[in-house]
């Protein structure tokens, strides 16, 4: 390869690492891809949601130190995306002060215009289903006078009926007239999602479309988000928020009634996932061919991996942003470098905030090697107080969200430890739970380099280990 080489890095978003082993027999785009490729079997994210895992992607930080995340007491989290700090010239950027065109294409709304994630790209562009939504939330809330306490952040979750009844018990407060507006937007709504066939297919047809009408200049580092394994897993209304909801309620309060019902719909999430998977697959084919029809394919090295995963019944709980377990941190991470070397796996234990290590070694005319590192971190810092409230209700005073980082040793030991009550919530090596009293010497030395990572931040660690 002569110059430069183009870069595609695609964040399959939610996609869990286990869940191209449990079907990879029936995902002949990902087999391609992986046929010449570096998979690495141990990579982990930073963080468990989009938005701090994508700034530590770019900026190679971790949450604690970029800064973007919840935070308790803010009210309006996107203030958190507006720009990255100061000391983080994030990768796009930089690529493009080296020469490089920059283009990101995605289906994810935090990633887009007027965020951080703008910040060096030439051509920044958010499609599909989510992007259709806040354009009609806007219009929506600029009609009912922008009453934000109105119900619009779930129209794509409530069923039509459910959402009529709670606008018709505001119809006094923002008139007859400006109801029917609405009303007449939400129909336009469901219009739009249903021909984009959502949510089976959630912006990756639009992402192709827009791949195809831009010109990309090599050298170009193009970056894609797709959202295919993201919830809402079935046709509307979805279930997936009350789930959620059930799920955060009985981890605070240790009791889950009603649980084989709530287990039955667990399990039609996981069959829907599955077929998510193979979904996003196809759409993996199609920017492959696209690459190859435009003659770039053989002239570009591969980055796919994902932001986080989503846990689906795992440690009771469903969703993502909360916990660290592996259903939420363990990503995928494959890397086709293009240096003839044959198909492996790689072991070693390694961070999505290296992934601009990568990228610079490639520009250096080295293969791509994750630097070493002893340690590696995963961060937690629960849901603003908005968000808990409405998940929790009566119980949002009593039981408050939780802080969580969680650190793996080279060797492959694992500690997570709840911030908020200094006490340990797991502990195991190469995946197996630790028994009580076993193998405390290693338990200290996990304990002792998280309180060097925490540092003076808000964050306890037991102080007898």
């Amino acid at each position: 390869m002569i110059g430069p080489p183009n870069i595609l890095l695609i964040v399959a978003d939610t996609l869990r690492a286990d869940g191209l082993a449990l079907d990879i027999n029936n995902l002949p785009n990902f087999q391609y891809i992986l046929s010449r490729s570096t998979a690495y079997a141990n990579a982990y994210s930073p963080a468990s949601w989009t938005l701090p895992s994508h700034a530590s992607l770019f900026s190679g930080l971790y949450p604690s130190e970029h800064g973007m995340d919840f935070k308790f007491e803010d009210m309006n989290y996107f203030k958190s995306i507006v720009r990255f700090p100061a000391k983080a010239v994030p990768l796009p950027e930089k690529l493009r002060r080296l020469g490089y065109d920059t283009v990101s294409i995605g289906a994810n709304p935090l990633l887009g215009r007027d965020t951080a994630f703008e910040e060096g790209f030439r051509y920044d562009e958010v499609v599909g289903p989510w992007a259709a939504l806040e354009q009609y939330e806007r219009r929506m809330k600029e009609a009912a006078g922008n009453r934000h306490h109105l119900p619009w952040d779930d129209v794509y979750y409530a069923s039509r009926s459910d959402l009529l009844k709670r606008l018709a018990r505001f119809s006094v407060e923002i008139g007859a007239g400006k109801t029917m507006e609405i009303i007449g937007e939400l129909a336009s709504l469901r219009k739009t999602l249903a021909a984009m066939d959502f949510p089976v297919h959630k912006g990756s047809d639009q992402i192709l479309a827009n791949l195809s009408a831009i010109r990309l200049e090599e050298p170009f580092f193009l970056f894609l988000n797709l959202m295919e394994m993201h919830e809402p897993y079935s046709i509307l209304p979805n279930k997936f928020p009350a789930v959620e909801k059930y799920c955060f309620r009985g981890m605070a309060t240790g009791q889950f009634p009603n649980r084989v019902k709530v287990d039955r719909v667990i399990e039609g999430f996981r069959r829907q996932v599955r077929t998510e998977l193979r979904v996003l697959d196809a759409y993996l084919g199609k920017i492959l061919n696209h690459l190859k029809a435009r003659g770039l394919f053989e002239k570009t090295r591969i980055i796919i991996t994902s932001d986080h995963g989503q846990s689906l019944g795992e440690d009771n709980f469903v969703g993502h942003k909360y916990l660290l377990n592996d259903a939420l941190v363990h990503a995928p991470m494959i890397i086709m470098d293009r240096n003839d070397s044959p198909r492996s796996i790689r072991n070693e234990y390694v961070s999505l905030v290296d992934i601009p290590s990568i990228i610079y070694s490639w520009l250096d005319g080295r293969p791509a090697e994750f630097p070493h590192r002893e340690y590696i971190f995963s961060e937690a810092y629960g849901l603003n107080g908005a968000w808990w409230d409405e998940l929790m209700g009566e119980l949002a005073n009593r039981y408050r969200p939780v802080l969580r980082k969680r650190i793996w040793s080279e060797s492959g030991c694992s500690l997570t430890l709840n911030g908020s009550a200094g006490k340990v919530e797991e502990f195991s090596c190469r995946g197996v739970p630790v028994p009580e009293g076993k193998m405390e010497d290693v338990k200290k030395e996990l304990l002792r380099e998280m309180e060097i990572f925490a540092g003076n931040s808000n964050f306890q660690v037991p102080l007898h280990y």
